[in-house]
């Protein structure tokens, strides 16, 4: 979930290059959506170009299912409100950008192995 375009397609790419099927959401509702349809592994939220990224966390985390949803977060930076927030909201792992490709598929595998 993210509202970044030069973020999305390259990692999106690099992701589907590493076989993982990616799907994208920038509005709160879409992402809402795709989550009850698709039912993801996990979930990237960028919550530095994407303001609704916090807000999907916590109406996630205030629904059975998606309490259980492991999530990893990006960001400019990880401020300490950020780490603040996103304590309670059990997130997985946190990357700041710009990430690199195979980072970040690094650190997709590592939490779907602990997760899953």
């Amino acid at each position: 979930a993210c509202e970044d375009g030069e973020i999305l397609q390259p990692l999106g790419e690099a992701l589907d290059r590493e076989q993982y099927e990616i799907v994208a959401a920038n509005q709160l509702a879409d992402a809402l959506l795709k989550f009850q349809d698709l039912q993801p592994a996990l979930l990237i939220v960028d919550v530095s170009s994407w303001p609704e990224g916090w807000a999907l966390l916590d109406r996630l985390r205030s629904d059975k299912a998606g309490r259980a949803l492991p999530v990893l977060l990006i960001a400019d930076a990880m401020r300490a409100e950020d780490v603040d927030r996103a304590l309670p909201l059990e997130v997985k792992g946190c990357l700041t950008k710009p990430c690199r490709a195979d980072l970040l598929a690094r650190e997709i595998e590592s939490i779907l192995n602990r997760f899953l």
